[in-house]
């Protein structure tokens, strides 16, 4: 696998760039070996109002985040020319070699992933467990931000794992942790410009924040 891209939920908050970068993709995944996976977004969302409501178990509103996951994709297939939603990485697999867009369901294959319940593991580092899964080159982060910025607002052309373990970011807290682990080279990008993200897919520069593991 080429390339694993993950939609940040905050892509919604734009629907018309959103459809944009959806087109977009599927004429990606027609050259490269490409997967997507959804983020949380508003169903997520949903779903920590509930917990701040009701303080339910750790346990349920991890399963119940990872189903929003589910929604999203299902969301974005419909948005999506030449994709398919599906459930197994075997699929991903097989698709992605047709040019075919795969968009994965991640319920299944993340429940089954040993990572504590908790809001400081979200849709970033199931992600990066995705894409270490599929073998992927690269992991693209797209979310509604131009990369990652540092202390004084500007954004950081390459971020540390070191310094996304001690500062606030975009990113969830476990990523860095996972990052060191699968050792994935990761882009932090912003997806209402689809140049900058076929520019990371052809090895070009571009405005973002690499990570590297």
């Amino acid at each position: 696998m080429e390339a694993v891209l993950k939609f940040g939920g905050s892509l919604s908050k734009d629907p018309v760039k959103l459809k944009k970068l959806c087109i977009k993709s599927s004429k990606w995944a027609k050259e490269k070996s490409l997967t997507i996976v959804p983020g949380g977004g508003k169903f997520a969302d949903i779903i920590r109002d509930f917990d701040e409501i009701l303080n339910l178990p750790a346990l349920k509103t991890h399963e119940m985040a990872i189903l929003a996951m589910d929604l999203y994709g299902l969301l974005l297939a419909s948005l999506t020319p030449n994709s398919q939603p599906v459930k197994s990485l075997r699929k991903c697999i097989k698709l992605s070699r047709k040019g075919v867009l795969p968009i994965i369901l991640p319920y299944e294959t993340c429940i089954k992933a040993n990572f504590k319940p908790s809001w400081n593991v979200t849709s970033d580092t199931l992600s990066a467990y995705i894409a270490a899964l599929l073998k992927a080159e690269k992991l693209i982060l797209i979310k509604d931000v131009d990369g990652i910025y540092d202390e004084k607002g500007k954004i950081l052309k390459v971020a540390s794992l070191n310094w996304l373990k001690k500062n606030k970011s975009c990113l969830d807290k476990f990523f860095p942790k996972i990052i060191e682990k699968v050792k994935i080279e990761s882009y932090v990008v912003n997806g209402f410009y689809p140049d900058r993200i076929e520019k990371i897919l052809l090895n070009k520069e571009t405005l973002c924040t690499i990570i590297k593991p």
